[in-house]
């Protein structure tokens, strides 16, 4: 009777540590679950990142050229000065 009990209570102290075990695994498999959907969300926002860092650099491009195209078309009129939009009066004024 008492090796029953032994064996017994061996049995139920194996169940519990299996137990814990799978506890344990089970909150490893959420975290890796979770892990792996931020992971996405990151794989995600990098790819709307490069995408928006494209669209930037045609953008800059564009800028560029016109501004280029407005240079080459002040030097064919014989005329360097930006404009007067944004500029000081007096600096204007200089300039005559």
């Amino acid at each position: 009777m008492r090796q029953q009990n032994r064996d017994l209570r061996k049995t139920q102290r194996d169940i519990e540590r299996d137990r814990r075990e799978l506890e344990k695994q089970e909150k490893q498999l959420q975290w890796l679950t979770t892990f792996r959907a931020s992971l996405f969300n990151v794989v995600d926002v990098v790819q709307i990142l490069a995408r928006f860092i494209q669209v930037c650099t045609i953008l800059a491009k564009a800028a560029g050229a016109t501004h280029a195209r407005q240079r080459q078309t002040r030097e064919r009129n014989g005329n360097n000065r930006k404009g007067t939009l944004g500029a000081s009066p007096l600096a204007y004024a200089g300039s005559h």
